[in-house]
């Protein structure tokens, strides 16, 4: 089975490198037909590959890339190709509810939900990272809910893979991401407050500060000022993994949203791989991906006493401790290694072009074989 993976996309971003890696690991051929993000010549530098490619079976556009789609439609129209879009989540819900960064009745908001909408309508498959997240993008735009696969995140087991050898003396509680509202870093800070007059606990957040909810953050080291919190700027994903393992506990998400209640963010699925005990909020998207107090340990959204609370009954307790973190890597090994994702998307390809064919026959046109 050959796979154009078509679009603009970042190549080191989890969610398209663990698909890419998958998928070929499953035995599939992956072709990255990736341009540049500027968005007028898009379409005419993807058609410019897709002239020169091998005709595929399947064209999968990647993690939302809805400036991209249309290019995609045209091309496995012509191409006679299935065609599956990672809706990954919602972009318009992301936009307008989470961030709220424009009004719902904006011009930016119309657009991408049209653009949305248009995508899932006119895919073959749709992939969302969790059920929660495929089942909102049916109700909302009103697609079978029958076209979409789940897709969880996982995580690149060449990159994250345990090394306790680098675990300090020092209890550290490791935190790496945006500062979106989904993230709910603010209860982070308020549990530092809470654990600030405990011996040889230490937070370390990295992460980029541009976001605008990063003054949400900064409101909340003004409200408790805690003296045991490092902020770090972006690092690079290859660094991350040594940051982690020196860590006993990593954190996930703590936000009080409706993304925050249907996901399962990248960096837990990462400590599942190293190795490391989890804590991360309750949600039907955690609830989805293992069993909380055995895999990981899950808290309410936006509650710094009870996340500072798990903090410590892990510190205190290392076996139990260290038997959470062994679940977590057992379960990830099991599910959400690349391995495990690309085959059971690249036998839900399978049966889509087999359907996809049986509808028609599968015109000349863009590609070579």
């Amino acid at each position: 089975m050959l796979i154009w993976y078509f679009g603009s996309f970042p190549e080191w971003y989890p969610r398209n490198r663990v698909i890419r890696k998958g998928l070929a690991q499953a035995g599939a051929e992956v072709m990255s037909l990736n341009v540049p993000a500027q968005r007028l010549l898009r379409w005419p530098r993807l058609m410019g590959k897709a002239l020169g490619a091998k005709k595929p079976d399947a064209i999968l556009v990647p993690e939302c890339d809805l400036e991209s789609f249309p290019a995609a439609w045209i091309a496995a129209r012509l191409l006679g190709a299935a065609l599956v879009y990672d809706a990954f989540y919602s972009r318009w819900d992301a936009l307008v509810n989470d961030e709220m960064e424009v009004a719902k009745s904006s011009a930016k908001a119309r657009i991408t939900w049209q653009l949305e909408q248009f995508a899932l309508r006119h895919s073959d498959l749709v992939l969302a990272d969790t059920s929660a997240h495929a089942d909102y993008l049916s109700g909302v735009y009103q697609v079978s809910r029958a076209r979409f696969e789940t897709v969880y995140i996982g995580a690149d087991d060449g990159l994250f893979y345990p090394r306790p050898e680098l675990e300090e003396k020092e209890f550290l509680v490791h935190y790496n991401g945006f500062y979106h509202r989904l993230q709910g870093a603010p209860a982070i800070i308020e549990a530092a407050h809470w654990l600030e007059k405990e011996p040889g606990i230490k937070f370390e957040m990295i992460g980029k500060r541009s976001s605008a909810s990063f003054k949400d953050v900064m409101a909340r080291m003004e409200q408790y000022h805690p003296e045991n919190i490092e902020f770090i700027d972006t690092l690079p994903i290859e660094e991350m993994p040594k940051r982690m393992a020196k860590a006993g506990v990593c954190l996930g998400i703590f936000g009080k949203t409706g993304f925050g209640e249907r996901v399962f963010p990248n960096k837990g699925f990462q400590t599942l791989a190293m190795g490391i005990a989890l804590i991360t909020r309750e949600s039907k998207g955690s609830q989805e991906v293992g069993a909380a107090g055995a895999d990981f340990l899950a808290v309410p959204a936006e509650d710094g006493k009870a996340l500072a609370e798990a903090i410590l009954l892990l510190k205190n307790n290392p076996e139990q401790r260290k038997r959470i973190a062994g679940n977590g890597k057992a379960l990830f090994e099991k599910r959400f290694a690349p391995f495990p994702i690309g085959k059971s998307l690249l036998d839900r390809l399978d049966q889509v072009i087999k359907e996809h064919r049986a509808g028609g026959v599968r015109p000349e046109g863009l590609g070579r074989r």
